[in-house]
C-alpha cells in the first residue's frame, strides 16, 4: 500500500481505537497481496490490550471502507500458540500482510504460529509415509501451501484469496513474505538437529522421522476439531446487522464463482516433493506417464509388458520405445501380500535373521540402499520414479544373467566359471566395510550385466545388521538341493575368496554358528553341510 492508503485506514479506525491503544495493526487481503477491486474493502485485523469480548468484526466506513477484525492480543497469542480459536485469528498472519503499528509484536505473534505448523507438518509427513520421510526433501513453501490446503477445506470460500494470492501473477510478490518466518524456523531447527535445511529445502533425518510422527487419524481429529472451532469463533466474532451479513454471504458466493483456476501448489502440494534421485510421484496411482516423462517419452509411447520370473519376484519388467529409443524398467510393488513372504521367512529363519515387513519400510530400506551402496563403488540399479500412493518403486531394468543360474550352471557342471561368484563375494565385503548388510544374500539378488555385477532386490538391506547372516544365506542358500557336495565347495570357496580380501574374517567365523544353518539344514544333506562348513574352515586357516 501507499502512504496516502496508510494514512486513510489509520484514520478510519481511530474510533476503534479511542478507548485503547492498539498494539498492533495490519492490513491483509486483497489490498495488501495485489487482486484488490474498486470496491473491495480494507481487511484490517486490530490487536488491543484485554479486549473483551476476545474477538469482533466491526465494518467501518469513513474514508476507508474497513472490514476489521479486533482481538485481544493473549487471545491472538493463544491463538497462535495452541489454536485456542481455531486458528480463526492468526490464520490472517499465514500470508503476507501489511504491519501498520506493532510490527515486532506482529512477528513474534507470527512466528509462534508458524513454528507450530512447521512442527505439526513434520509430524503429518512423517506418520504418513514412515521410515520413507527420511529420504524426502520438503521444498520451504510446502509447510504454507499444505497449511493453507486445510485451511480452504475447512471454509472453501477462503479458496477464492488464496488462488489470487498464489496466481501466476502474484506469487513472485506474495510469496517471499510469507515464507521469511518459515525460513528462520528451518535454520534454527537444523541448527539443532532435528531437520535438515539446505537450498531451501527441509529434510528429515531417520533418526527424527520415528519420534516426530503423529497417526493420520490423531492428524485428522486435530482438523476437524479446529474446523469446528474455528466456524464457532467464526458465528460469535460475526455479530452484525442483517445487512451487513446478506452483503457478506453475497460477495462469497460471487468470489467463489470467479475462481478460474486453482494454484497446483494449493491442489495438490505434496507434488512439491522431492527426492534425491529419481522423481517422486506421491499422490498419484499412474506409474506410466510419470516414468516415461522422467526418460523423456511422450504420451505416444509404446510399452510392452514382461513377466516376473520367479514366485516371490515382485518386479514385472516393461519396455518403453518410441522412434529410435528404447529403455527398459523393472517396476516393483511392495505390497502387503509380499509381507506375507517375509513374515514367513522370518519363522523359517529364526534365530537365524529377522526382516523388515512393511511395505513402506522395504520400499525406503531399498531406494536408501540402491543410493548409497552406489556411493562406495557398487553397481545398483538407476532409480526413474517412486511411486509413494502405491508403493512401486520404478528403476532401470538390468538385462544380465543372475547369479542364481550360475550357481545352478556350476552344480550340473555345465560351466566352471566361477568369477561372478568371487566378484559378489567381494561386493558383499565392500558393503559391510562401510557398514551396511545385504540382508537377503540368494544369488538371484545378484546380476551380471557386461561383466559387472548388480546388487538388486534390496529391500532388506541398511545400516548395521548382521554379517554373518549375509554370508550365510548366500553359501547354504546356493547349496540346497544339491547331491553335489564337489560344486558347493567349489561354489562357498569362490565366494569367500572374494569377501575375505578385505572382509572380516569374524564375520566369517560366526557365519559357522549352527543358528545360521538351522533354517536351510532341512534343504541341505548332510553331507554337503559337511563339505560346506569343511570350505569355511580351511579358508579361515590361510
Amino acid at each position: 500500500m501507499d502512504n496516502e492508503e496508510r494514512l486513510k485506514v489509520l484514520e478510519t479506525i481511530k474510533s476503534v481505537s479511542s478507548e485503547a491503544k492498539p498494539r498492533a495493526v495490519c492490513v491483509y487481503g486483497s489490498h495488501v497481496a495485489g487482486y484488490a477491486k474498486a470496491d473491495s474493502d480494507y481487511d484490517v485485523l486490530i490487536v488491543l490490550p484485554n479486549f473483551q469480548p476476545k474477538v469482533r468484526y466491526k465494518y467501518i466506513s469513513n474514508q476507508a471502507e474497513v472490514s476489521a477484525l479486533l482481538v485481544d492480543s493473549e487471545a491472538l497469542e493463544k491463538d497462535a500458540a495452541k489454536a485456542s480459536l481455531g486458528e480463526f485469528v492468526v490464520g490472517r498472519l499465514l500470508n503476507v500482510y501489511e504491519p501498520l503499528e506493532g510490527e515486532a509484536f506482529l512477528e513474534q505473534v507470527e512466528f509462534l504460529f508458524k513454528r507450530r505448523v512447521f512442527i505439526e507438518t513434520l509430524q503429518e509427513v512423517a506418520g504418513s509415509v514412515g521410515e520413507f520421510a527420511s529420504e524426502l526433501l520438503l521444498p520451504i513453501s510446502y509447510f504454507l501451501f499444505e497449511k493453507i490446503r486445510k485451511r480452504a477445506a475447512i471454509y472453501p470460500p477462503a479458496l477464492y484469496s488464496y488462488s489470487k494470492t498464489y496466481s501466476k501473477q502474484l506469487i513472485s510478490h506474495n510469496l517471499p513474505p510469507a515464507l521469511n518466518a518459515f525460513e528462520g524456523i528451518a535454520r534454527q531447527f537444523a541448527q539443532e538437529g532435528i531437520v535438515t535445511y539446505d537450498n531451501g529445502y527441509v529434510g528429515i533425518p531417520q533418526k527424527s522421522a520415528s519420534h516426530i510422527q503423529v497417526s493420520k487419524v490423531s492428524a485428522a481429529l486435530t482438523q476437524t476439531a479446529r474446523g469446528v472451532r474455528q466456524y464457532a469463533v467464526h458465528g460469535y466474532a460475526g455479530r452484525v446487522g442483517l445487512g451487513v451479513v446478506r452483503k457478506e454471504v453475497a460477495s462469497k458466493l460471487s468470489r467463489s464463482k470467479e475462481i478460474e483456476s486453482v494454484p497446483d501448489e494449493i491442489r495438490l502440494p505434496k507434488s512439491l516433493w522431492k527426492v534425491e534421485e529419481g522423481r517422486l510421484i506421491a499422490e498419484s496411482d499412474d506409474w506410466l506417464r510419470p516414468t516415461a516423462e522422467a526418460l523423456g517419452f511422450d504420451k505416444n509411447v509404446k510399452v510392452t509388458e514382461h513377466g516376473p520370473d520367479e514366485l516371490y519376484y515382485t518386479s514385472t519388467t516393461y519396455t518403453l520405445e518410441q522412434a529410435d529409443k528404447k529403455v527398459s524398467v523393472a517396476v516393483k510393488r511392495f505390497r502387503d501380500i509380499w509381507a506375507v513372504k517375509w513374515a514367513f521367512l522370518k519363522l523359517w529363519a529364526l534365530p537365524g535373521k529377522t526382516f523388515d515387513l512393511t511395505p513402506l519400510s522395504r520400499l525406503r530400506r531399498e531406494y536408501h540402499a540402491s543410493r548409497e551402496l552406489r556411493k562406495i563403488g557398487l553397481n545398483t540399479p538407476e532409480i526413474v520414479c517412486v511411486m509413494l500412493a502405491d508403493r512401486i518403486l520404478i528403476t532401470k531394468f538390468i538385462d544380465g544373467v543372475d547369479l542364481g543360474r550360475v550357481v545352478s550352471s556350476i552344480h550340473s557342471g555345465r560351466s566352471h566359471n566361477t568369477t561372478p561368484l568371487t566378484a559378489y563375494g567381494e561386493a558383499i565385503s565392500i558393503a559391510h566395510s562401510h557398514g551396511y548388510t545385504i540382508g537377503d544374500t540368494k544369488p538371484s539378488n545378484a546380476v551380471i550385466q557386461n561383466d559387472r555385477l548388480f546388487l538388486v532386490d534390496l529391500e532388506q538391506a541398511g545400516e548395521g545388521g548382521d554379517r554373518s547372516w549375509d554370508i550365510a544365506e548366500f553359501i547354504y542358500y546356493s547349496n540346497k538341493l544339491t547331491l553335489n557336495a564337489s560344486a558347493a565347495k567349489v561354489i562357498t570357496d569362490s565366494f569367500l575368496e572374494g569377501y575375505m580380501r578385505i572382509g572380516d574374517r569374524k564375520a566369517v567365523q560366526n557365519a559357522l554358528n549352527l543358528k545360521y544353518l538351522a533354517p536351510f539344514e532341512p534343504l541341505i544333506l548332510p553331507t554337503v553341510a559337511k563339505a560346506v562348513r569343511d570350505t569355511i574352515k580351511s579358508r579361515l586357516r590361510e
